[in-house]
């Protein structure tokens, strides 16, 4: 049963840090069995016998259980808290990754990973609660842009586990790493419950409703949603099919696993960093996303050229660019929409599922029947589509100043 307290006692607020690793961590458990998965394919495809349209698969219905999870996850972190909605997800991380580790056949595996998959869905929308009620708005950037920074510190181990333990212990070694994350994330979330107080309920006549600003905070919505989902579908096969475009290209399986590790790296530095600039109010993070997804665009058409120079350039623009904004996407939203930003930020994130869905699928299927160079060229169309939506959402304007959170802590 989740904590009661009594919403008129004044409790501090755990430390944001706390709060913040905690999310970090859990959706780092929550996206790993994925890939991991991606970057284990080489070993799994030869014991296994698929090919890359069933890699696409297999990654398109994991998104597809998270995106179907993501919204009664939200309810049930806003229901439960966020803490024991963290721990469901890790339980079903380090469930699945136990099973991934023992599968004996293809069929198997590709269970156990869908067994794994609802704990991304429910860790992204349990994460931002626990964001929103565990650090102070003015910090909220750098917060969401560590918490999205999961997504790469997910590919950096998966890169780091495949590098060290493959050779050294076998494949299935590997998913031992996301039980240890998985752990620890329950471990380490804390219970911010305890630190906010329930709002009293509203009083008085419903506010009279303004049709104009209605309509065009809808279009707002629609075209983030849009620029979630046309991004996410551009850059979600980096991370599942980056090692295979290497070994297409002739590259080494090797250097594709030290790309994706580095890139990994480079995807953190870029979205903390530009969550601290966005939290000094001075920049417009709506325009930030646009100029990322134009960046990413350009380095999927390099990874499309096949040498290790446009190998190496291409991914360091799609990892630093082209996966560096949705952190800066929700905190638009959240400015956006100060006081009923779950909705909004809900529609965006499914939209974002969706796409990583639907993206690795057709990459998947287009590289098997066509060539990797092509499925490139398809990201890179991808791309295209989400930041022109992003310049939709810009044009719709979008507020850069920050106001303090008066119920926050300054310990927080």
């Amino acid at each position: 049963m989740p904590e009661r307290h009594d919403p008129t006692t004044p409790i501090l607020p755990p430390t944001g840090g706390r709060a913040t690793a905690g999310a970090l961590l859990i959706v780092v458990a929550g996206v790993m069995p994925i890939h991991l998965t991606g970057a284990l394919a080489p070993d799994l495809q030869r014991e296994f016998g698929f090919g890359d349209a069933w890699l696409g698969v297999l990654v398109s219905l994991s998104f597809g259980v998270s995106a179907v999870m993501a919204a009664p996850g939200g309810a049930f972190s806003d229901r439960a808290g966020p803490r024991t909605a963290m721990r469901v997800s890790a339980a079903f991380s380090a469930v699945g990754a136990l099973a991934l580790a023992g599968a004996p056949t293809f069929a198997f595996l590709a269970l156990a990973l869908l067994v794994a998959s609802p704990g991304n869905g429910i860790a992204q929308g349990g994460s931002n609660v626990l964001i929103a009620e565990g650090v102070r708005v003015e910090r909220r950037g750098v917060a969401l842009g560590i918490k999205q920074s999961a997504v790469s510190v997910s590919t950096a181990l998966s890169g780091v586990a495949s590098l060290v333990l493959v050779a050294t212990l076998g494949w299935r070694w590997a998913y031992g790493v996301v039980v240890v994350v998985a752990v620890a994330a329950a471990i380490v979330v804390p219970d911010v419950r305890r630190g906010r107080p329930v709002p009293p309920p509203p009083t008085g006549p419903p506010p009279e409703v303004d049709v104009e600003a209605a309509r065009l905070d809808a279009g707002v919505v629609r075209a983030a949603t849009l620029t979630g989902f046309a991004g996410a579908a551009a850059v979600a096969s980096i991370g599942s099919f980056l090692v295979r475009s290497a070994e297409a290209a002739d590259l080494a399986a090797s250097t594709g696993r030290w790309v994706l590790t580095g890139g990994s790296v480079l995807l953190i530095v870029m979205r903390i960093g530009w969550g601290a600039i966005a939290d000094t109010g001075r920049v417009d993070p709506a325009r930030i996303v646009v100029i990322l997804l134009t960046g990413g665009t350009i380095g999927y058409l390099l990874l499309s050229t096949g040498t290790l120079a446009g190998f190496v350039v291409g991914a360091a623009l799609a990892f630093g660019a082209g996966w560096a904004w949705p952190g800066l996407l929700f905190l638009a939203l959240v400015r956006r929409f100060p006081t009923a930003a779950g909705r909004p930020s809900g529609q965006v994130q499914r939209g974002m599922f969706v796409g990583a869905m639907i993206g690795p699928f057709l990459f998947g299927v287009v590289a098997d029947t066509v060539s990797f160079t092509v499925a490139w060229w398809m990201s890179a169309a991808w791309g295209l589509v989400a930041a022109a939506a992003a310049v939709g959402f810009l044009r719709a304007g979008a507020p850069t100043t920050v106001t303090p959170d008066p119920g926050s802590s300054p310990q927080d």
